[in-house]
C-alpha cells in the first residue's frame, strides 16, 4: 500500500508505524510528527485503486494488503517495462527517483522528470485485456520492490 502518499494526498505529511497499543498502528502525521491521526486503511485502499471503486470493484483492506473481493478472473499478463510507456506519452526515458515504487517518473526531454501513474502503464500495455472489459492495475509484493511491479487484470462478479 502507498500509505506515505495517502497521508500526503490528506494534507498530511506522511505515514509512520508507532506502537499505540491499537490493532492498527499506522497513523497520519504532520508537524514534523508532534500531532497526528489515525490512518484509515480501508480509505487508502479506496484512494490507493479509486479506479478499480469507480468501475465498481468493492476494495477492501484484508489481511495487510487491498483485495477487490468482488473480482473474478484474476490475471498477472505483464511485467512493468517503462520505456515504451515513457516514449508514448513523449517523454524520453523512466527514471528512478526514490527507491520505492512511487519513485518511478518519465524523464522529459527538457530534463523534468514527471510522476508515472502505474495503474494507466498497466492499462497501456495490455489494451487486448482493456478491450476485452478487464481492469488493469499495478501490483507489488512490497513498497521497496521497484522491479517487482506487475500488472494485475480482472472483472468483477
Amino acid at each position: 500500500m502507498e500509505l506515505n502518499e495517502y497521508c500526503q494526498a490528506m494534507h498530511y505529511q506522511g505515514a509512520e508505524k508507532i506502537d499505540n497499543g491499537n490493532s492498527n498502528p499506522w497513523v497520519c502525521y504532520y508537524n514534523n510528527g508532534a500531532y497526528w491521526t489515525p490512518l484509515n486503511l480501508f480509505a487508502a485502499c479506496d484512494w490507493q485503486f479509486s479506479d478499480l471503486v469507480r468501475a465498481g470493484f468493492n476494495v477492501r483492506f484484508v489481511g495487510g494488503r487491498c483485495w477487490a473481493i468482488n473480482a473474478i478472473d484474476y490475471s498477472s499478463p505483464s511485467d512493468m517495462p517503462l520505456g515504451g510507456y515513457c516514449k508514448a506519452l513523449g517523454y524520453n526515458t523512466p527514471a528512478l527517483d526514490v527507491h520505492n515504487v512511487a519513485g518511478w517518473r518519465c524523464v522529459g526531454y527538457n530534463g523534468v522528470h514527471y510522476a508515472i501513474d502505474l495503474h494507466a502503464a498497466c492499462r497501456w500495455l495490455n489494451p487486448t485485456l482493456v478491450a476485452q472489459g478487464y481492469s488493469l492495475v499495478s501490483y507489488f509484493n512490497r513498497y521497496g520492490d521497484v522491479f517487482g511491479i506487475r500488472c494485475l487484470a480482472m472483472k468483477h462478479s
